[in-house]
C-alpha cells in the first residue's frame, strides 16, 4: 500500500505585538468625525490622530476669517464684495470639516494614539472652546465690533431699527476721525449704552446752529445727510440754535441725521475720544422694525428681511 502524504499546511509568518490587530479598537466612525469637527473645529481631526494637521488647518481657517472679516469691517467693498467674502469665511468652514471627513477615510483602520481616548476629547473640546472665546474676543476689542440698532437712534433715514453694523476698530484711531465719519461712543456718564452719531465739528473748530443750519469756523457748511421730518422746530429749541461751541482738543462735536429728534452734542456737549470705540463701515443685516405702543408698555416688532440693506456701505 501506498503511503498517503499528510496534506500541506499553509505557514503564515507570525505578526509582531505592534502588527496585531487590537480586537477592542474598532474602526473610526465617519459621523463621529463631522460631529467632532462641528462641536470643535480641530476635535474631528484629534478623533483620527492627525492633531497637528488639526492645528494647522484650524489656524488657516481663522487667519482667513479674521483677514476677511476686517476686510468687511474696513473696506467700502459693496454688496457684491460683502457677497463674496462671506462665502470665503462659509467655504473655509467647510473646508476645515470636510477635511475631518477626509483624514476620518484614511485612517479609519490605523492603530490608535494614545490620545485618541474620550477624557482626551472632553479635555481639548473645553481647551478649545477657552481658546476660541479668547480669539472672540481679541477681535471684538482690536479688529471689529458688530453693533444693532435696538432703539430710535436719531440717525434716520441713515440708518433704521432692525439694522446691524459692522464697526471698525483695527484701522481706527480717534486723533484721525474725518467729518461725516459715523462714530460709535459710549457715554461716560451713568448710561454705559452705546450711541451712533454723525462727526459735524473736529477738535478746535467752532460750531454754530442758527435756525437750524450749522455754520463751522463762521462758514455755513453744506449739509448732506441732515433730515428735517419730525415734530416742529419750536419743540425743541436747543436743536434749532446752539453756540457758538468751541470744541475742545481731546473731543468731537457729533449730531444725529435725524435733526428734529436726536440726543447729541447739541444737548451733551462734544463727545470725549476716550468715549469714541470705532467707525460703522457697513450694515451687514437689517430686518423691518416697527416700535409698537400699547397696554403692556413699548417693545420692537421685527418683520421681514430688508434685503435692499445688507451689504450697504456707510463710508
Amino acid at each position: 500500500m501506498e503511503r498517503e502524504d499528510p496534506p500541506l499546511v499553509k505557514m503564515t509568518p507570525k505578526k509582531s505585538d505592534s502588527e496585531q490587530e487590537n480586537p477592542s479598537e474598532k474602526p473610526l466612525l465617519l459621523r463621529l468625525a463631522l460631529l467632532y469637527s462641528l462641536l470643535s473645529a480641530p476635535l474631528g481631526h484629534v478623533y483620527c490622530g492627525r492633531i497637528r494637521r488639526g492645528f494647522i488647518v484650524w489656524l488657516i481657517v481663522f487667519i482667513v476669517g479674521v483677514v476677511s472679516y476686517s476686510c468687511v469691517s474696513t473696506l467700502a467693498v459693496g454688496r457684491f464684495g460683502f457677497v463674496l467674502l462671506m462665502l470665503v469665511i462659509v467655504g473655509s468652514g467647510v473646508f476645515l470639516h470636510a477635511d475631518a471627513l477626509l483624514v476620518a477615510r484614511r485612517c479609519q483602520r490605523n492603530p490608535r494614539k494614545r490620545y485618541q481616548r474620550w477624557w482626551f476629547y472632553w479635555i481639548f473640546f473645553v481647551s478649545m472652546n477657552l481658546l476660541n472665546w479668547v480669539c472672540i474676543v481679541g477681535v471684538r476689542t482690536f479688529v471689529a465690533e458688530t453693533f444693532r440698532i435696538a432703539v430710535r437712534s436719531g440717525m434716520a433715514p441713515t440708518l433704521q431699527l432692525g439694522d446691524r453694523l459692522y464697526v471698525d476698530k483695527l484701522w481706527f484711531s480717534p486723533q484721525g476721525i474725518k467729518r461725516n465719519a459715523l462714530v460709535v461712543y459710549r457715554n461716560s456718564g451713568t448710561n454705559y449704552s452705546p450711541y451712533i452719531k454723525r462727526v459735524i465739528g473736529l477738535p478746535g473748530e467752532v460750531i454754530e446752529i442758527k435756525d437750524e443750519v450749522i455754520y463751522v469756523n463762521g462758514e455755513k457748511w453744506l449739509d448732506e445727510y441732515g433730515s428735517f421730518t419730525g415734530k416742529p422746530i419750536s419743540a425743541y429749541p436747543e436743536l434749532v440754535n446752539c453756540g457758538p461751541v468751541v470744541v475742545p482738543w481731546d473731543c468731537y462735536y457729533l449730531i444725529g441725521d435725524n435733526r428734529r429728534n436726536s440726543y447729541d452734542s447739541r444737548v451733551v456737549g462734544p463727545i470725549p475720544q476716550s468715549d469714541i470705540v470705532g467707525v460703522a463701515n457697513m450694515i451687514y443685516w437689517s430686518r423691518e422694525t416697527k416700535v409698537i405702543h400699547d397696554q403692556d408698555g413699548v417693545w420692537n416688532e421685527q418683520g421681514a428681511i430688508a434685503w435692499n440693506r445688507i451689504g450697504k456701505s456707510l463710508k
